[in-house]
């Protein structure tokens, strides 16, 4: 890295003085303009060029009209585009508003038009159909490429992420410009960032955000992991070894893997210096504390805590010999300002290790919900411990207890919103978008903790007098219309869901998911035989059927790339890695798979030629272009 002690002293006096992350970074930029900011496979952007790039973009949006509280939509693939469109849309003043490219189009025009966004920056090859403006990162380029005059302050919005919603409709958190750069003072004053490190969180959580931001603020090189990389564990060390990466923020499932591969190659994780996790409870095993356990002063592990309405709020440090290390560390003390409540249901108080409901109050917090002011006044309530009048708590929604050591235990939530594979989903949600099938009248999602992890199960029962739906069809219906993390893995139609005396669900009488009586559906074709083989040899487990579950099955993310890649090759297609979260059944990859094929087969088939007749040379030499029932499955 070209920064130094020296270089750190001299942007001392900024530490105070940058009131958001945008003059922060001009700061940067300008001190150390040839310091490398971002690296995305083979492209690497300096401090300088990501500064002129973004704000060529920030000039044309503001040509479009965008001002301070404006919001405009983030929709792009893991390339340098991103960093580039982030930056540029908080230069304009706008805030920007993360949005997954891979969710369904219905999806995403909605968050889009719940958060109001003035238009949505996208892909170049993105599909038409956006109600809005939709404009790539080169049709806002070509404007000025010299710093804007800052159009956005403290108290200006800088980011929107939506959460899952309890009553069935995304929540749209509204992060400011001041919260931020707080969080970002009190994280360069805790961590050395200003060598590489590693960008790993999907744009739609909030971390993304932490990750690039507090890289910049340090004068730091974000290392970007591509949505391939993010799945497969060795290219993650692979990256993190060619980059020489010294800082990593992870979730505690893809670093218990990471620390896993690296007792078989440690050279590949030798330059990490600090982690940090965050996003789960973390767990400590014996790979963790051996790959923490280096020589010399060994790697720093912090355990991270917060949510999207507060950012991050606790944070421990896990000192001493790693040998000594608990199992299942507290999450710390608050950070960044930052006070936690553990209160009881009366919001008193409670003693030292006994439970309560945690809040937090302190300068961090979000604005609120967007648009939902009966949600926002329900959530960020007024703080009765707060310093000065008018100061709020946030409703987290988890229980914890203070232990002795004056740090938090975390206990778990209090309410039905659960972590799946990192992200925070509130089943009501899911329960809302079943309802809108045309044969549910009524809908319900549990979520259970299994061996594999947390297990969505949706019920659905039919209109009154009506037939009931496949349960297969409707988890296709989720699945167009949902992220693959909410969409559940098993389906239950009853007749009439059980309810409690005063109608609502009575959710501790809906039946478990049940295997079928007779055994695992047998394959009906030779492609489900031969990826029930390829699944029987990556989970070691004979009994599997068409209708199971990839994931319930013992399967996980980090095995996908395994599965996806023998799919392709042996089949010949080019199915990407979402293809089997997005399909989670043998009997729904295999159609994935037919259909893939059936396109291949179409676009190589030879158009019709008008002057041939049967019996002529061109027409016996023509290849066959009805192919027999089966021909696309291969040999029988």
């Amino acid at each position: 890295m070209t920064s130094s002690t020296s270089a750190s002293t001299a942007t001392a006096g900024h530490e105070t003085a940058a009131s958001t992350v945008v003059a922060r970074f001009e700061d940067r930029a300008r001190l150390h303009p040839d310091a490398p900011a971002v690296i995305c496979g083979t492209e690497q952007l300096t401090y300088a060029e990501l500064n002129t790039r973004a704000n060529s973009v920030a000039a044309g949006l503001r040509a479009r009209g965008v001002r301070a509280e404006s919001r405009v939509g983030l929709c792009l693939e893991r390339t340098a585009d991103l960093p580039v469109a982030l930056l540029g849309i908080a230069k304009s003043g706008a805030a920007y508003v993360t949005l997954d490219p891979q969710q369904p189009r219905e999806r995403l025009v909605f968050l889009a038009e719940d958060a109001g966004a003035a238009c949505v920056v996208v892909e170049p090859e993105a599909p038409p159909g956006w109600p809005m403006p939709a404009p790539t990162v080169k049709d806002l380029s070509g404007g000025a490429d010299t710093n804007p005059p800052l159009a956005a302050g403290p108290a200006n919005a800088l980011y929107v992420v939506h959460t899952s919603g309890s009553t069935g409709r995304p929540k749209a958190v509204v992060m400011e410009h001041g919260p931020t750069a707080r969080l970002m003072r009190w994280t360069r004053r805790r961590y050395r960032l200003d060598g590489f490190v590693l960008q790993y969180f999907p744009i739609t959580s909030d971390v993304c955000s932490y990750e690039f931001l507090s890289t910049w603020w340090a004068g730091g090189c974000a290392v970007m992991a591509t949505e391939s990389d993010r799945f497969d564990v060795s290219a993650l060390a692979e990256l993190v070894r060619r980059h020489a990466v010294d800082t990593l923020l992870l979730p505690g499932a893809v670093l218990e893997e990471l620390a896993r591969l690296a007792r078989r190659r440690p050279h590949h994780v030798a330059s990490v210096r600090q982690i940090v996790t965050t996003g789960d409870r973390l767990t400590v095993s014996d790979p963790l504390r051996s790959l923490c356990a280096e020589p010399g002063d060994g790697v720093v592990l912090d355990n991270q805590w917060g949510s999207t309405e507060v950012n991050v709020v606790t944070a421990l440090r896990l000192g001493g010999p790693p040998g000594d290390w608990p199992g299942t560390p507290s999450i710390g003390s608050p950070v960044s300002g930052g006070k936690i409540h553990v209160l009881d249901e009366r919001l008193r108080r409670v003693p030292i290790n006994v439970p309560g409901d945690l809040y937090v109050g302190g300068g961090q917090l979000a604005r609120g919900y967007l648009g939902r002011p009966d949600l926002t006044a329900a959530a960020f309530l007024p703080d009765p411990f707060a310093d000065r009048p008018g100061g709020r708590m946030y409703r987290t929604g988890d229980r914890g207890r203070w232990r002795p050591d004056g740090t938090l235990e975390f206990l778990g939530r209090a309410d039905f919103q659960v972590k799946v594979h990192g992200y925070r989903v509130e089943p009501g949600e899911i329960e809302g978008a079943l309802r809108d099938h045309p044969a549910v009248g009524r809908a319900a999602v549990t979520a259970r903790s299994t061996d594999n992890g947390v297990r969505l199960t949706a019920y659905a029962a039919p209109p009154a007098g009506e037939d009931a739906p496949d349960p297969a069809d409707l988890l296709d219906f989720l699945r167009a219309r949902l992220p693959a993390h909410m969409v559940p893995r098993a389906c239950v139609v009853l007749d009439r869901l059980p309810s409690t005396a005063t109608g609502k669900v009575d959710r501790k009488a809906l039946p478990e998911p049940r295997a079928e009586a007779d055994g695992p559906t047998p394959p009906r074709d030779e492609t489900d035989r031969r990826i029930v083989a390829m699944w029987q040899e990556v989970l070691g487990r004979a009994d599997i059927g068409i209708r199971d579950n990839f994931f319930d099955l013992g399967g996980h993310s980090l095995l996908v790339p395994q599965v996806v890649l023998r799919v392709n090759r042996e089949f010949g297609v080019s199915l990407s890695l979402r293809a089997l979260f997005r399909s989670q059944t043998v009997r729904a990859l295999a159609d994935e798979v037919r259909a893939a094929r059936s396109d291949a087969a179409a676009e190589a088939r030879p158009g019709p030629v008008a002057q041939d007749r049967p019996g002529t040379a061109a027409a016996q030499d023509r290849p066959d272009t009805t192919p027999a029932q089966g021909a696309l499955d291969g040999p029988r």
